[in-house]
This record gives C-alpha cells, sequence and structure tokens, in this order.
C-alpha cells in the first residue's frame, strides 16, 4: 500500500551466502482494480544479497514467542472491532474521500479521454477556501494566518481528548490515510451501500454535489450519528458485518488503508498524553470507510501544532490529498 509503513522479519535460513532474494510487488495500480503492475519494474521493489554472519545474531526471532515490547496502550478492541473499554471518545468525525473527474476535452487537435483530476478530503481544497467561508454562507471553518498564509481549519482537536475519526471512502481507489505527528490504533470498516449514501450526499447539497466546496452542511453541526463533519449520518447505509482489523494491522499504525466505495474505515486518534516526554504524546483516533483507529502524536513545538491529513499516493498536495488540522492547547 502506497505510504503505509510496516516494521517486517525476514528468516533467511535455508538461503546459502552468495544467493540472493527479490521482494516483489503485484498490487495492481491503482489498488485493487487498476492496471497489472510491471514484472520488470515496479514488480521489483528490493534485492536482498546474502552475506557471511560476521558477528552473533542477535535479532528479534519472532518464532520463540517471547514479547518483543511492553504490552501497548489499548484504544481499539482489536477483537470485537470496537473501541476498548475505558476510552472515552469525546468527538467522532465523519469525513469523506472524493474523486474530482475532468470532462472530455480536446486540445491541439488531440482528444483527451477526462478522468480523475484531483482527490479531496471531505470535498475541501487544501487550504479550505471556498464560498462556505464568506457572508452568508456556514462559515464553519476557523482562518488561521501562519507567516502571512492565510488556511481555513476543519479539524481543530483539543489536547487531553480522544477522538474518532470516521473515513467515508466515496472513490473507486484504495487511499493511505496518514495523520501526520500521530500513530493510530485501526478499531474496524465495514461496507455500506454506496449509491443510496451518494444519493443522499448530493441532496444535502441541494441536488448537485459541489466539488471542493467542503462537506454539504455545517461542519460543526453533529449529524443522526452524533459526528461532527458537516456530512449526512453513515450509519443507516451501513450492510454487512463490521470487520476488525487482521492481525498486521492491530498494532500502533502511521498510516491506515482506506478501501474505495465498498468499506467505512474507522479509527482512533488520542489527544491525551502518555507521559509527559514530548515525543510520546497520544493523539486522536480516526475511522477511514468504515475503518477505526487510534493513535499517538510526535513533538509539538507552540501553542498550537499543525498536521496534514492526507492520502500520499504520488504527491499528496499537488493532488489536494492533504488536509491541514491543527492541536490546540498543547503545551510542554
Amino acid at each position: 500500500m502506497p505510504g503505509e509503513r510496516a516494521t517486517i522479519i525476514i528468516d533467511f535460513k535455508g538461503l546459502r551466502p552468495g544467493m540472493t532474494a527479490i521482494l516483489q510487488n503485484s498490487a495492481k495500480t491503482p489498488y485493487p482494480n487498476g492496471a497489472t503492475v510491471n514484472g520488470r519494474t515496479t514488480g521489483r521493489v528490493m534485492q536482498f544479497r546474502l552475506v557471511p554472519l560476521t558477528a552473533a545474531d542477535t535479532s528479534y526471532d519472532p518464532a520463540t514467542g517471547a514479547p518483543l515490547r511492553t504490552p501497548m496502550v489499548r484504544l481499539a478492541d482489536p477483537a470485537t472491532g470496537t473501541v476498548a473499554p475505558g476510552v472515552v471518545v469525546n468527538k467522532t468525525r465523519q469525513l469523506t474521500l472524493n474523486e474530482v473527474m475532468g470532462m472530455p476535452v480536446t486540445v491541439g487537435g488531440i482528444k483527451y479521454p477526462g478522468g480523475p483530476l484531483e482527490i479531496l478530503v471531505n470535498n475541501s481544497k487544501y487550504r479550505g477556501d471556498s464560498s462556505r467561508n464568506d457572508p452568508g454562507g456556514y462559515q464553519d471553518f476557523t482562518l488561521i494566518n501562519v507567516n502571512g498564509v492565510a488556511t481555513y481549519y476543519s479539524e481543530l482537536p483539543q489536547e487531553g481528548e480522544t477522538e474518532l475519526w470516521e473515513i467515508i471512502n466515496l472513490t473507486a481507489d484504495a487511499h493511505p490515510m496518514h495523520p501526520h505527528l500521530a500513530q493510530v490504533q485501526i478499531v474496524s470498516r465495514q461496507a455500506f451501500d454506496v449509491k443510496g449514501y451518494l444519493a443522499a450526499y448530493a441532496l444535502a447539497y441541494g441536488g448537485v454535489v459541489k466539488d471542493a466546496w467542503g462537506p454539504p452542511l455545517n461542519y460543526n453541526t453533529p449529524n443522526a450519528d452524533g459526528a461532527l463533519g458537516g456530512n449526512p449520518a453513515v450509519t443507516p447505509f451501513l450492510k454487512g458485518k463490521v470487520q476488525p482489523p487482521p492481525a498486521n494491522e492491530a498494532g500502533w499504525k502511521d498510516t491506515v488503508r482506506s478501501m474505495p466505495a465498498r468499506s467505512r474505515a474507522s479509527w482512533c486518534v488520542l489527544h491525551r498524553p502518555i507521559c509527559r516526554r514530548p515525543r510520546r504524546r497520544p493523539m486522536p483516533t480516526i475511522r477511514s470507510t468504515r475503518t477505526t483507529a487510534t493513535g499517538m502524536c510526535g513533538t509539538a513545538t507552540s501553542w498550537t501544532r499543525r498536521q496534514r491529513d492526507d492520502a500520499p499516493v504520488l504527491s499528496p498536495i499537488e493532488s489536494q490529498r492533504a488536509k491541514p488540522a491543527a492541536i490546540s492547547g498543547w503545551r510542554h
């Protein structure tokens, strides 16, 4: 998954020094329904060249069953696909992933078929600017000026709060959702009726979706699910069973895979410090397509900490797949 990171332990026992091994990629692009990967280029990720040991091997061996580290703080229960017992969710946000399509055009006698132009988080440009912020609009985004750059923020969590984010993926592709300076724990994923939700979504705009305008409703008014974000509640459109995270996604994550147009991902981001050292401060909980997670954030250097929540495929800012957020009230 582009942008996703994992720690992998490979056992080369049985291979002789001088041999090579190649890590291959078989994922279609865009994932999961795109073109087959080229086995001679992007299908070849990394080559390992085996050499004789020059010192004792003291690396961790998972076959021993010994714990790798002390037990983690659980914000999500991977066995049930729910928030862990005792964790209080202060706010829930439901945010969409939107794909803006271009129409077919002819330039210089050459016909272009059209296609995706950009992916937007919650149908908002990176700086959040649109007519919704003008007099007569919702004016529900907060204007923050940093070094002369004006940005309208919609995600302004407070330190000491835990949030559950649900990412409703309305696009045709999977997106790795990555909150900067934070780690999260996935809560769950769940399928939903995309066609039915899109109808309610367009109706909330008055019948036609306004690309890049932001969400259709007031961001700060809870919907029928009690969630912020300015979108219709997704619960009436859910179908199938809740899918807890698989074993490889049951720990701390800094990237959450949001699958296309068929599931809601949820995750938790915790803003409550686990300890007072700056680099060990937890962050909000997030949900994606229905994926749920919980996390920890890195160091903060000012009263208001800025971060990006993006889907890092190629260049997230150039294609608008990034969105700024700020945590307020954060002091060392």
